[in-house]
């Protein structure tokens, strides 16, 4: 179109009535914002391929195939010079499909790293069923294919947890803090608050008989 809107305006002459040059301008006008359109969307398609490309410079997932495939298929189609655009909406896609699992795998390898420094600084009773789990989720991490990174992580970050709380090995006790006394035998002419069973005066809660 934008070919067509020049070959157009270029073919009138200094004859060209005014009708014919507002038309050859509404045509250009018309071929230039369909043509930021086309750049734009190419725009966005770059944009996701870059994004993959660093991503898999900083990966360490073991199986790079699938996402070097995307990316070459994407790059196929931002260099084809035929018109794509109704393929860059499933591309994209399929490239932040790629970019997830990667991204997932990474923050996998932080976390068996945090899990890993917490293991070696500390010496807590939990810490053979700790180390049984860091092991898994380690297992996880080199061969990622067909698992789920999220659930991986879900269980690692539990066990690390309940490793932390295993350093707190008497059982929990129910405690009263603080009661107040209704007794007022013995001469006590207002209630008293007691916390730890000695009594605490405040003048504001005074009942006074």
């Amino acid at each position: 179109a934008y070919r067509q809107a020049i070959a157009y305006a270029s073919s009138l002459g200094k004859e060209a009535s005014a009708g014919q040059l507002e038309e050859a301008l509404g045509m250009l006008d018309e071929a230039a914002r369909a043509y930021e359109s086309i750049l734009e969307e190419y725009a966005r398609l770059q944009d996701a391929i870059t994004g993959l490309r660093q991503t898999i410079a900083t990966s360490a997932y073991p199986d790079m195939s699938a996402p070097l495939a995307t990316m070459a298929e994407a790059q196929a189609l931002y260099e084809s010079t035929e018109d794509g655009r109704d393929k860059i909406g499933e591309t994209i896609e399929k490239i932040t499909e790629q970019e997830n699992i990667l991204k997932e795998h990474a923050l996998l390898g932080q976390a068996i790293e945090t899990a890993q420094n917490l293991k070696n600084e500390a010496d807590y009773p939990g810490k053979a069923d700790f180390a049984q789990a860091i092991a898994k989720a380690q297992a996880a991490f080199e061969n990622p294919e067909g698992t789920d990174i999220q659930t991986v992580l879900r269980t690692l970050r539990q066990a690390q947890a309940a490793f932390y709380d295993s350093q707190y090995t008497a059982p929990a006790v129910a405690q009263t803090v603080s009661a107040v006394d209704y007794d007022l035998s013995g001469g006590v002419e207002k209630y008293v608050l007691r916390i730890d069973g000695r009594p605490f005066y405040m003048t504001n809660v005074q009942i006074r008989l």
